[in-house]
């Protein structure tokens, strides 16, 4: 089969965990982008760890790693916590939206013990709502002008758009305001009606730049009709279209959110090689570029245009040209046995804690410790006590937000498990400290999901 032909599965499932938040109705606030939060609780923007020390207290700077600009606390409506999460989550100055499967929740910024769905309907049933219920986010969503832009389900939503119903997941991009009310279709991805009545399979994925959406359809000869939509302020362009015997064999992936990889998106493309490690970019003039990573380890790494920064457990962080494959040697290794997350080029995380892939080494570490880099300084991260000794758990990085580092506490031996802790890092501070954030409780989904 030609090169063509392979490259056609821009099928982006972030379809991170199916779990739901616990909850029936969005606070009683205003949901504006000027939401208030109490003047007790203003950290200064532009503060940064050690801002208040004296300088033989603050670590020295990390010269080959050495940035101009320190993390530090930036205006809520900084596009941190969307770029770094992959956009599962959003903020608002008064608290945070975070999608987990196929529910929109919110928590009020100094409460994330207390996650309430968005939707302000009286007793619904939520995901199994047969009438459509507004918080069914399906994996992804960003937050723009007040409302919230997320893939559509038409399965879940044939009252709500009713003529307009189309059968398939994920053809058309849809919105809904900040407290849930206004539930709108705002495009439909088809090609002069090919995909509008029949539809095996689609996916999409959004952020602040564009949406993608990928399809396919059996045609009239028996043939699949295969499509890749890309979607932002200009319109709509197709990045690829063609026409297969075949059923499409294999399902992309969002390589920046399923392996944990930060910086320039990277998806799975190819149809008939579902274990196929040869990550894609959308680049100018809505092109795919194949990066090689080959050899390179994934989890936790950061790309931006051609150079990829990495992380070697017991070595150091690296930044690889992926064109001509040079390595440049950055920094030595802060930790034993430890595993690192380059979320931003200002933001390191380094622990024995991180990752799901740094589980193996545990056994060897008598005691959990973190180091985090600023872009300036390496900071030892006071990580709290039920941490310390805990094996066979891993920290995620969930978002970098205005004022903090988000993480998820997952379980190695059940990692899908629907219970979800949060722990934080406050930016700001004198040293950064780890604390507990709150746990999310789920629904279990209903067994025809």
């Amino acid at each position: 089969m030609s090169y063509s032909k392979r490259l056609f599965c821009l099928m982006v499932i972030i379809l991170v965990t199916l779990r739901v938040f616990v909850g029936c109705h969005v606070p009683e606030e205003d949901f504006s982008d000027t939401g208030a939060v109490p003047d007790s609780y203003k950290p200064v923007v532009g503060m940064s760890f050690g801002a208040s020390l004296p300088e033989r207290d603050r670590p020295p700077l990390a010269a080959a790693l050495l940035l101009t600009e320190p993390l530090t606390v930036a205006d809520w409506n900084s596009k941190r916590c969307e770029i770094t999460s992959g956009c599962k989550y959003g903020e608002i100055e008064s608290g945070f939206y975070g999608s987990a499967g196929y529910s929109l929740g919110f928590a009020e910024r100094l409460d994330l013990d207390n996650w309430t769905i968005v939707c302000p309907k009286a007793d619904c049933q939520h995901f199994m709502e047969n009438g459509g219920c507004p918080s069914v986010i399906n994996g992804n969503f960003v937050l723009r002008n007040n409302r919230i832009y997320y893939p559509g389900m038409s399965t879940q939503y044939e009252a709500v758009w009713g003529e307009q119903f189309r059968y398939g997941w994920d053809k058309f991009l849809a919105s809904v305001a900040l407290d849930g009310t206004d539930t709108r279709m705002e495009h439909e991805f088809t090609d002069d009606g090919v995909l509008k009545n029949h539809g095996q399979g689609g996916t999409m994925y959004v952020s602040s730049e564009y949406a993608i959406c990928s399809c396919f359809a059996m045609n009239e000869q028996g043939l699949y009709d295969v499509y890749v939509f890309v979607l932002d302020e200009t319109g709509e362009h197709i990045l690829f279209s063609d026409e297969m015997e075949d059923t499409p064999g294999s399902v992309g992936l969002a390589w920046s959110v399923m392996y944990n990889t930060f910086g320039d998106r990277m998806f799975l493309y190819d149809v008939n090689n579902p274990d196929s490690t040869n990550p894609h970019v959308l680049v100018e003039d809505y092109q795919v570029k194949e990066l090689n990573i080959d050899g390179l380890p994934e989890e936790g790494a950061y790309l931006s245009d051609n150079i990829y920064r990495c992380f070697r457990a017991n070595d150091g962080y690296y930044d690889v040209n992926l064109e001509t494959r040079e390595e440049t040697k950055l920094e030595e290794a802060q930790l034993e046995n430890s595993h690192a997350f380059v979320v931003l080029p200002n933001c390191i995380l380094e622990s024995t804690l991180m990752g799901y892939t740094s589980l193996p080494m545990q056994s060897n570490v008598q005691q959990n410790a973190m180091k985090l880099f600023d872009g300036q300084r390496w900071w030892d991260v006071e990580l709290p006590e039920e941490l310390l000794e805990v094996k066979g758990k891993y920290l995620d990085v969930e978002a970098v937000t205005s004022d903090r580092i988000l993480f998820c506490l997952r379980d190695g031996a059940d990692p899908m498990n629907l219970g979800h802790v949060l722990y934080q890092i406050f930016l700001g501070t004198d040293r950064p400290v780890m604390e507990y954030a709150g746990t999310v409780e789920y629904q279990e989904l209903p067994e025809s999901w």
